[in-house]
């Protein structure tokens, strides 16, 4: 593909529209392979950070994630029903639980591993490593470059 050849409605090259077709491409394709644990798109990536940091809390994944608490809360809740995480009450702040990871939740965390690896592998597939820096350099500048733009349209709510 010509990247010349690529129109958007701006008549140039959007870094967007590539962002948005790897993302949901990206999405469709882990999604399939999480099917056989019976884990969303969604669900995943909350469990992805109780396994980084097994005891945090449910405000901690809103802000690590930027996502909404709501969303958040109810994949929590799914992923306590479906046996892969439990609550705890915290000791200190009886208003905040703790998330752990259940046997259940430890007995898919290799498959679970496998499929974000071969997610990756697929992504940079032909990248030699020196690409593959150059390449999530980029793109960390990208996030943070809409995360500010975004903060600054929140906070003139």
């Amino acid at each position: 593909m010509n990247l010349k050849d690529e129109v958007f409605i701006t008549e140039t090259v959007s870094f967007g529209k590539f962002v948005d077709r790897i993302y949901r491409n990206n999405n469709y394709y882990v999604g399939k392979h999480l099917e056989k644990y019976n884990l969303n798109k969604s669900e995943y990536k909350y469990l992805i950070q109780i396994y980084l940091n097994e005891g945090i809390c449910q405000d901690d994944i809103v802000n690590t994630l930027k996502v909404d608490k709501y969303d958040v809360a109810k994949g929590i809740k799914s992923l306590i029903e479906k046996g892969y995480t439990y609550k705890e009450k915290d000791n200190l702040d009886k208003r905040k639980h703790r998330l752990y990871i259940t046997e259940k939740g430890n007995s898919i965390k290799d498959g679970f591993i496998e499929i974000l690896r071969e997610s990756s592998e697929i992504l940079t597939k032909g990248f030699t490593e020196e690409e593959k820096d150059a390449a999530l350099g980029f793109l960390i500048r990208m996030a943070q470059n809409v995360c500010e733009e975004t903060m600054k349209l929140k906070n003139n709510r």
